[in-house]
C-alpha cells in the first residue's frame, strides 16, 4: 500500500504534525523522522481503514496519520459518529503501533533495556503508559521522548496527575534547570531506593535521558565559531556537569572551567555569552551571579522546584523519537504547535551562592 501523504492538504506537513515540534529546543524536519520502514505503519493505516470503513485514498491516509500522531483524544471530529465498540479496536490498534514504534525507531540500547525491565515488573504502569500515548498523542512529551517516557515511568504519574500537569511539568521544568541532582526536590514521587539509584549510579535510566536530551544542544555551543572548543574529552566532561546540575551550574562547574581555561584559555567568557542566548531563546531562565563580599561574582544556585510551564509545554503529537539534527534539535511530533520553551512563567526563587565542586 502506497503509504506517501498529499502535503498539500496533509496535517502531517509543515510545523503543524509529523514527528517535529516547531516551538522545541530540539527540532529538525519533521519529515525525517517518520517511520523509514513502512511495514507496521502500513499495518496500523491497513487497520484503521477498516475500522472506519475507509477507501485507500489520500484523504483516508491523512485521517490514519491523524490518528496515529495526535491520538485518539485529539481526533474527535473523526470519532464522532464511530461507536464505542469501535473507538476500542481502534485503541487497541494505535498501542500495537506504539509499541512497534518505540522498538523500531528508538536506537538507544538503554532505553529498551528499561522498556523491558517496565513491562516485566511494572506491568501495569506499563500498560498505562502505552495507552496514554495511544489516546493523547505525543501531549505529554514534550520535545524529548525519551527523558518524557522515563520521567513518567520513574514517578509513575495516574492519570488525574498527568491531566493536571502541574507535577509533570514541575520535574520537566527542574530537571532541565538543575540536572538529575534535582530530583531531590520530588521524594514524595520517587521510592528511596529508586531515587538513590537515579542519583548515583551513571547507567540510570533519568542519568542517560538526561545526557541524550543535552548532547546535542551542548555540542553546538561547543561548535559555535565563536567558540570554537573541539576537545571531546571536554565536551564529555561538560555534558556530564550539565546532566548532572543543568544548563547553567553544570557548565559552570569547576571541572568544566577548569578543564577549558587549561586548553581553551578565554573562551570560556564566550561560552557563558553563548548559553545565556541559548536560554534566552529556549525561554529558560538565566540566573544573576551574587557579588561576594571580595566583589567577586559567584555563580548563584536555582531553585526551579516550583517552576510552573505558563503554557503546559505541551505538544500534539505521538510518538517522537529523540534524533537530534546538525542543527541541535531534536524531533518530537506536533500538530498544534504550542512555544514549547515559552516559560514565561519560569522564575528564579532566593538565588543562593553555590560552589559546585566534586
Amino acid at each position: 500500500m502506497e503509504t506517501e501523504v498529499c502535503k498539500e492538504t496533509s496535517p502531517l506537513s509543515s510545523s503543524q504534525t509529523s514527528l517535529g515540534s516547531a516551538g522545541s529546543n530540539h527540532n529538525h524536519d519533521e519529515t525525517s523522522s517518520m517511520p523509514s520502514s513502512k511495514s507496521y505503519e502500513e499495518e496500523c493505516i491497513s487497520r484503521i481503514f477498516q475500522v472506519l470503513k475507509l477507501c485507500d485514498s489520500c484523504e483516508s491516509k491523512i485521517i490514519a496519520r491523524r490518528l496515529m500522531i495526535n491520538g485518539i483524544q485529539n481526533c474527535g471530529d473523526v470519532l464522532e459518529q464511530q461507536t464505542e465498540t469501535d473507538k476500542k479496536k481502534l485503541l487497541d490498534i494505535l498501542k500495537i503501533y506504539v509499541k512497534q514504534y518505540w522498538d523500531k525507531k528508538i536506537s538507544e540500547e538503554w532505553f529498551h533495556k528499561f522498556l523491558q525491565q517496565q513491562a516485566l515488573e511494572k506491568s501495569t504502569i506499563y500498560d498505562q503508559i502505552v495507552t496514554r500515548t495511544a489516546t493523547y498523542g505525543s501531549s505529554y512529551m514534550k520535545d524529548d521522548t525519551l527523558l518524557s517516557l522515563t520521567i513518567q515511568f520513574l514517578c509513575e504519574f495516574d492519570e488525574e496527575t498527568m491531566k493536571k500537569g502541574d507535577v509533570f511539568n514541575q520535574i520537566w521544568n527542574t530537571l532541565i534547570n538543575e540536572g538529575r541532582q534535582g530530583i531531590q526536590c520530588y521524594k514524595n514521587e520517587i521510592l528511596g531506593e529508586l531515587l538513590k539509584e537515579q542519583l548515583e549510579n551513571e547507567q540510570s535510566p533519568l542519568y542517560l535521558a538526561l545526557r541524550g536530551y543535552f548532547h546535542q544542544p551542548l555540542e553546538n555551543l561547543f561548535k559555535d565559531k565563536e567558540v570554537n572548543i573541539v576537545k571531546d574529552d571536554i565536551l564529555e566532561i561538560a555534558l556530564d556537569c550539565v546532566a548532572n546540575h543543568g544548563w547553567w551550574l553544570g557548565l559552570h562547574h569547576d571541572k568544566v572551567t577548569k578543564s577549558i581555561n587549561s586548553t581553551e584559555p578565554g573562551k570560556f567568557e564566550t561560552l557563558i555569552e553563548k548559553l545565556k542566548e541559548y536560554l534566552t531563546r529556549q525561554g529558560l531562565p538565566i540566573p544573576i551571579p551574587n557579588q561576594s563580599s571580595s566583589g567577586q561574582s559567584s555563580v548563584p544556585s536555582l531553585n526551579t522546584s516550583a517552576l510552573t510551564d505558563a503554557k503546559s509545554l505541551s505538544i500534539t503529537s505521538p510518538i517522537p523519537i529523540p534524533n537530534q539534527s546538525s542543527s541541535g534539535q531534536s524531533t518530537v511530533p506536533s500538530s498544534n504547535t504550542a512555544d514549547l520553551t515559552d516559560a514565561k512563567s519560569l522564575s528564579i526563587t532566593s538565588p543562593t551562592t553555590k560552589t559546585i565542586t566534586t
